[in-house]
């Protein structure tokens, strides 16, 4: 298969890969709804899913499954590009209200509708190495 992740979910991905026992190719993929912002913006390509992807099994890998838009987009760039299956694991998941517009196949942890940091996530574009994940205040 092939694995993308964004370069924020280092922690992720240097936690999860040794633990995979099968041969796998390692690319990268970075879109962004959020920046160094807490609130989502517009979707912002920073690197497209490569074009390697046709005809593999792919496991895309993200800190987080918020709203779901942007790995939603990812997934459905992938499928485009001719990818045999696309499969979502993700460190964490937010239990939001309604239905999302994409599911994670993979979840290390469910956590309530706040803004968290630590463990690769950031706030405010800092914090993400802490060894935990914490909660933002008043979110």
């Amino acid at each position: 298969g092939v694995q993308t992740c964004a370069l924020p979910i280092l922690f992720f991905c240097g936690r999860l890969l040794p633990l995979l026992r099968f041969p796998l190719h390692f690319d990268y993929v970075h879109a962004s709804r959020y920046g160094s912002e807490i609130e989502g913006q517009r979707l912002v390509w920073r690197a497209h899913p490569p074009e390697s992807v046709k005809g593999r099994e792919v496991i895309l890998l993200d800190d987080i499954l918020d709203i779901g838009e942007t790995l939603a987009a990812i997934k459905a760039r992938v499928l485009e590009l001719g990818a045999a299956a696309c499969h979502i694991a993700v460190l964490t998941t937010k239990q939001k209200p309604g239905p999302k517009p994409v599911s994670a196949d993979f979840v290390g942890l469910e956590i309530p509708d706040q803004f968290v940091f630590g463990c690769g996530l950031d706030a405010y574009g800092s914090w993400r190495k802490l060894p935990a994940i914490y909660a933002l205040k008043g979110t």
